[in-house]
């Protein structure tokens, strides 16, 4: 059986909860909202951007890795950390952002209990 690419893996998480023409407002209201939900257009292409970058750092520096579920904080700290020089405090701060929603979004997917991510 092969597995998909961590890419694509993120790519299928992202998809499956981004829910189009809802209101998060209603939902709320309501109690029904999660943390994976993802609404909009510009924070889906925000994720699958950040999700691309690590993908692809990850298949030069951790080889190894080959499902999200393997993915761990220290991953993403020395991710963040050669971000450090290319990249202004409040961007890394916003990179940490995305990550906890992609991290919520990966494990509402594949049912992943652990906050192995973040």
């Amino acid at each position: 059986m092969s597995t998909k690419n961590i890419k694509y893996q993120f790519l299928y998480s992202i998809n499956q909860n981004f829910k189009e023409n809802q209101d998060k407002y209603s939902l709320k209201k309501e109690h029904r909202t999660g943390q994976a939900t993802i609404f909009s257009y510009s924070a889906r292409s925000n994720l699958i951007d950040i999700s691309s970058c690590f993908a692809n750092w990850l298949k030069n520096s951790h080889p190894e890795i080959k499902q999200v579920k393997d993915i761990n904080v220290q991953h993403i700290a020395e991710f963040l950390s050669t971000k450090t020089e290319d990249c202004s405090q409040k961007t890394l701060a916003n990179y940490k952002s995305l990550f906890k929603k992609l991290s919520s979004v990966v494990n509402a997917t594949y049912h992943i209990n652990d906050t192995t991510m973040i």
